[in-house]
């Protein structure tokens, strides 16, 4: 026989409206495969909304909608574990405000989880894809004395996803740029001067053979190494970051005042920064800012570069009026200047000398950087360069409100001499703290 009896309750449901549902109760031995003791609402399956209400004001309720159970207040496990379960898998992020602040979900269109701050989806997962990277060089060759030529590049590294940067294989003096993003790109080449005479050697990248990109140009120039005319090497090179789009081609040019051949490769390296995928601790807050007009006079005093322009920036950092960048983390930075300077006069000094260097604020006054510091010799009395240009890299530790700003000076005779635009300095994030 079975063991159970019908009962009547009134549940009130969110809706205020009430109803009366058969509740049957078991209380004997294990009947028709439901155990004893079994509590069943909606026995019927008549569907709809039911619900386990506490409270005839309070109307906390656990309720099952025919799809998925609902508590209607916060639930506290009182440090229980959660056994086995899923956050909420969506292909799309929901909206993140205030009111979801601490909501969490698996994207099912990157694999990844996100966690809303109040504001905005924060991304948890600590993890790292590969960097998308490419490196190309080309061997030892004569440097164009016709205006500015572009490079090609033979020979190919580093091509590790050619779906987002790709050398192309048909015009070889273009890489191809097939995501948009952020682009660290560094180049480096070291030359022989003849002798006797100056040169002067200029590359600069361009941007889909029209544009020339905002901090890629460099210069370096050489004299006669002394009385004997003896060859002289130098080298020529520049770091920097380009904000590129999906379709655009980018190619490195070089052109040379006199006939001067480089003495090894010439190394491309182009990283896209924002390959990197792992929880938000902004370790790769960058700021680029540059000197857009150029102008800015150099003595034998020191002073500070000017930089006008912000060419990208995160929260981390401020750039105060127009010298000096103020961190807003604590973290260890890595920093680099680079300056050029237009027609040097070197009369009556022989072999005078042009420096950059760093000034830091951690104290509340501006001090020297000790050993971070760049000079390029003004060669001999009387052959004086048209040219010159240092870049210099320190890595440094700094709070919230700290600074630091980037200095020149000369200690050759000076007849206005002024640094041309396209001087910079760069500081990204190595670690927070």
């Amino acid at each position: 026989m079975k063991k159970f009896f019908y009962f009547k309750i009134l549940f009130l449901i969110l809706s205020a409206s009430a109803f009366a549902v058969d509740i049957p109760v078991y209380i004997g031995e294990d009947e028709f495969g439901i155990e004893q003791n079994t509590f069943i609402l909606d026995e019927d399956d008549s569907g709809g909304v039911t619900s386990l209400q506490f409270g005839r004001t309070l109307a906390a309720s656990l309720q099952h909608d025919g799809t998925e159970f609902q508590f209607n207040d916060d639930v506290d496990f009182q440090g229980g574990e959660l056994l086995d379960f899923r956050i909420e898998n969506l292909a799309s992020a929901p909206l993140c405000n205030l009111g979801s602040s601490g909501r969490a979900y698996f994207d099912t269109t990157d694999n990844f989880t996100y966690v809303c701050d109040g504001i905005e989806w924060i991304l948890l997962d600590s993890r790292f894809e590969e960097l998308v990277a490419l490196q190309v060089r080309e061997a030892p060759f004569a440097f164009s004395t016709s205006g500015f030529a572009d490079i090609d590049f033979s020979t190919v590294d580093i091509e590790n996803d050619p779906n987002v940067l790709e050398r192309n294989d048909t015009n070889i003096d273009r890489i191809d740029i097939k995501e948009d993003g952020l682009y660290l790109i560094s180049y480096s080449i070291a030359y022989d001067h003849p002798g006797f005479s100056e040169s002067v050697v200029n590359i600069r990248m361009r941007e889909n053979d029209s544009t020339v990109i905002p901090g890629s140009e460099s210069q370096s120039s050489s004299a006669d190494a002394g009385l004997f005319g003896n060859d002289k090497q130098d080298q020529v090179g520049q770091v920097f970051i380009a904000d590129l789009n999906t379709s655009d081609f980018i190619s490195l040019q070089i052109s040379a005042s006199v006939a001067v051949s480089s003495v090894s490769d010439l190394n491309l390296t182009v990283v896209k920064l924002d390959s990197v995928v792992g929880a938000e601790t902004v370790e790769t807050a960058v700021i680029d800012v540059y000197d857009s007009t150029g102008n800015d006079p150099i003595t034998t005093t020191e002073s500070v570069v000017n930089l006008d322009t912000v060419r990208f920036s995160d929260a981390a950092y401020t750039l105060e009026g127009d010298d000096e960048i103020t961190f807003n983390m604590d973290g260890l930075y890595k920093i680099t200047g680079r300056v050029s300077v237009n027609s040097f006069d070197t009369t009556g000094v022989p072999r005078g000398i042009f420096e950059i260097s760093f000034e830091q604020d951690t104290t509340g006054s501006f001090l020297d950087v000790p050993g971070a510091v760049c000079y390029d010799y003004i060669r001999e009395q009387g052959s004086p360069l048209s040219a010159a240009g240092c870049s210099v890299t320190w890595i440094g530790s700094f709070d919230v409100g700290d600074q630091v700003r980037l200095m020149k000076r000369m200690n050759s005779t000076t007849t206005a001499q002024t640094i041309s635009n396209g001087s910079a300095l760069t500081i990204e994030l190595i670690r927070s703290e």
